[in-house]
């Protein structure tokens, strides 16, 4: 049997609590509110799923990926920065609950592809680590650096 797992907490805690007890689904909903230790949730999970109709940019996204968790989510601008469709998670079209829902099973009831998606998405978190945040700042402040007469002339031949 699924379970699932919510972390966080906020407003719609109540609203939340009401609906599981009306669909009769609480047995396999565990509400874990706002917790300190992610890591060892994310090690428990199959894949982790990010309903929001709205993203900056998610670092709980960037977590279940270094996780090494297939991520399935909205399609919006800041996921699909992180997520590559059907190579580190899925992407489905905003607000299509259905979709999103189907996309969780897909994963569930493919253990090569979840497999596939979770070594990729461990290699495309790295694109996010310090380590590749400090070296484009080093590129970056290198070539501000260079002297105007050192920089490469190109030039398009017609």
């Amino acid at each position: 049997m699924a379970r699932l797992v919510i972390v966080g907490d906020g407003p719609t805690r109540g609203e939340c609590e009401t609906l599981i007890e009306k669909l009769g689904i609480a047995p396999a909903v565990h509400l874990l509110g706002h917790r300190h230790d992610i890591p060892s949730i994310l090690a428990a999970l199959d894949v982790v799923a990010l309903p929001s109709k709205r993203e900056g940019f998610p670092f709980a996204v960037l977590e279940a990926m270094a996780a090494g968790k297939p991520t399935v989510a909205f399609n919006l601008p800041g996921l699909s920065q992180l997520i590559e469709h059907e190579r580190t998670g899925l992407l489905v079209e905003p607000g299509d609950n259905r979709a999103l829902a189907a996309a969780i099973v897909q994963v569930l009831h493919d253990p090569s592809l979840a497999e596939r998606m979770a070594a990729a998405a461990m290699e495309r978190v790295k694109d996010f680590g310090i380590d590749a945040h400090v070296d484009r700042l080093v590129s970056l402040y290198q070539n501000i650096a260079r002297p105007a007469s050192s920089q490469p002339i190109h030039c398009d031949a017609a």
